[in-house]
């Protein structure tokens, strides 16, 4: 993409170019001397930092290119959320583990508490808990996770 350079002495051309050369998730992510120098065909490698600010550069090209980029390649992360939750269907731990952690913001070693909970009395709480130990079939379900984590928790 970089050989059709834009003409010289307009700014616009120069920020669209760099946007769409940095847009195609099939082009590398250079720094700013090699966009000057081989996506916009400068001599001066400074050029794109002369041109643009830190903050400028940021907000009117790389933040937009990070954005189209991101739309080109969202079916491709569409596909691979599907096979991951597929695979976390069939029982895979690290499946489960990476869909819970991509999907429900979970990290390891820590409880996610629905925001409903968060409104319940200690007492409503204890309630829900005793309610749930009750329950043969999540009690049973519990326990064959813990057999394929390998005896991890005490039911």
């Amino acid at each position: 993409m970089g050989r059709n350079f834009p003409k010289k002495g307009s700014k616009a051309a120069h920020r669209e170019h760099l946007i769409q050369y940095l847009a195609d998730p099939e082009n590398e992510w250079l720094s700013k001397e090699g966009l000057s120098l081989t996506v916009l065909g400068m001599k001066a490698k400074n050029f794109v930092s002369k041109t643009w600010t830190p903050e400028a550069f940021q907000r009117e090209i790389a933040e937009p290119a990070l954005t189209l980029r991101r739309e080109r390649y969202v079916q491709d992360l569409a596909e691979i959320d599907r096979a991951l939750l597929e695979k976390a269907k069939e029982g895979d731990i690290r499946a489960i583990k990476l869909a819970y952690q991509r999907f429900e913001a979970w990290k390891e070693g820590s409880v996610v508490i629905e925001q409903p909970l968060q409104s319940l009395s200690d007492k409503e709480l204890q309630e829900r808990w005793e309610k749930l130990l009750k329950d043969e079939e999540l009690l049973q379900q519990a326990r064959e996770y813990e057999e394929k984590l390998g005896g991890v928790y005490a039911w």
